[in-house]
């Protein structure tokens, strides 16, 4: 591996770190969506630089292939591949704008419940005499948020569904907060991998 492509590569970790913790504080849309925007594309240019690394160099670029093969069939990182394709060479939008809602009128958030869950209290009541029934009880409830979408390639025409699942372990809070330190995780190893390749092929 060469060390010029992994110290790139870096750079463009660090960049998805700071993409990835500004969608986690994001306080309205705009800001989730400039954060997830720029995620996706760190996220594909760790996998640029990478890829141009193992060129030429044996053990590095039978790595490297894993890798590409890993990104076609994990649902995860394909979808990250596929909305990253779609956000820059497309004309489709990648999210859309979720407004929770309660009998069709929007609910009022305040700027920190933003893509959180909101722990509640509550208790049923008789619909005739409005008396309390039972006890009261946790629950909870999503704050506004960017939701994921089907994301299509257009050069090709094939699509990509919002993850459910990642390294064989289902994702039951397909949230792009979640996915993104899902994908984070996974690019961290990925750099590291790619660093102690370079003392095996040099």
């Amino acid at each position: 591996m060469k060390p010029v492509a992994v110290d790139l590569a870096q750079n463009k970790l660090a960049l998805a770190q700071q993409s990835c913790a500004r969608l986690q504080h994001a306080t309205n849309y705009e800001e989730a969506e400039l954060a997830w925007g720029e995620f996706i594309v760190a996220a594909g240019t760790v996998y640029s630089k990478l890829e141009q690394g193992a060129k030429g160099v044996g053990k590095s670029e039978a790595w490297f292939g894993r890798k590409k093969r890993e990104r076609k069939t994990d649902p995860l990182l394909k979808y990250l591949h596929f909305a990253r394709n779609s956000d820059q060479h497309g004309i489709e939008h990648i999210t859309h704008r979720n407004v929770p809602t309660i009998d069709g009128k929007p609910l009022g958030f305040l700027p920190e419940h933003f893509g959180k869950e909101i722990p509640l209290r509550v208790q049923k009541v008789d619909p005739a005499t409005n008396e309390p029934i039972g006890q009261i009880a946790d629950a909870t409830l999503r704050g506004p948020n960017i939701v994921l979408r089907i994301v299509t390639n257009q050069m090709f025409g094939d699509y990509c569904d919002v993850p459910i699942e990642h390294k064989g372990k289902a994702i039951t809070d397909p949230t792009p907060q979640h996915i993104a330190e899902l994908g984070l995780e996974y690019l961290s190893t990925m750099v590291s991998e790619a660093r102690g390749l370079i003392t095996a092929s040099t």
